[in-house]
């Protein structure tokens, strides 16, 4: 059963500082403060200085935003920066590169879950 809009829980991350917000705590504790906003909420607002930041923390919702690039372009300030820093992962990648990818992906993928291509020490010995 999937849940509509109105079910989802939004909220505001706590602990922002003036002019930094959440920054200095993603630097200092990234781990442990982005593994503490589900509790918050299903979609948490965020800021990076003054830049407000939204993080998914609910599984559906992520899913939205990574299948639905009309919806939910990939852009916006510091998007090339973050290209450069982290590379062309699930998030920065763009639309385009990561559709190929996947494609290219699943097609490997799929060829190394057959039994011909299965590990030696997975297959039973022959006498």
């Amino acid at each position: 059963m999937s849940r509509t809009r109105s079910d989802f829980r939004f909220a505001q991350a706590p602990g922002a500082l003036p002019g930094l917000g959440h920054a200095l705590r993603i630097w200092r504790t990234p781990l442990s403060f982005l593994c503490s906003l589900p509790s918050q909420g299903d979609l948490v607002r965020l800021r990076l200085g003054r830049q407000p930041i939204y993080l998914a923390c609910h599984p559906e919702l992520a899913d939205q935003v990574l299948r639905d690039s009309h919806t939910f372009p990939k852009g916006g300030p510091g998007y090339a920066q973050m290209r450069t820093l982290l590379g062309d992962g699930i998030v920065t990648c763009p639309n385009a590169k990561h559709k190929r990818t996947r494609r290219l992906l699943s097609r490997r993928s799929s060829a190394l879950a057959s039994p011909i291509t299965s590990p030696p020490w997975s297959r039973r010995p022959t006498r």
